[in-house]
């Protein structure tokens, strides 16, 4: 819903989805924290890391992972 174009509001998500308002953002967040480590999500990232040049490859999830 956050990324259809245009995208939902969080007052319609949340009146879709049957959650407050202020539950939105912290649920997509950890959604989002759960895809990046991922086992597909990781081997996807390295492999177009390993693509693009100068990267060698690293994964980070941000920078506190450095």
């Amino acid at each position: 819903m956050l990324i259809s174009d245009p995208p939902y509001s969080y007052a319609e998500i949340s009146a879709t989805l049957h959650i407050p308002v202020g539950s939105v953002g912290p649920l997509r967040a950890r959604c989002l924290a759960r895809l990046r480590r991922s086992s597909a999500f990781i081997a996807r990232d390295q492999e177009s890391r390993a693509l693009r040049p100068g990267t060698r490859g690293q994964v980070h999830d941000g920078p506190d992972e450095r």
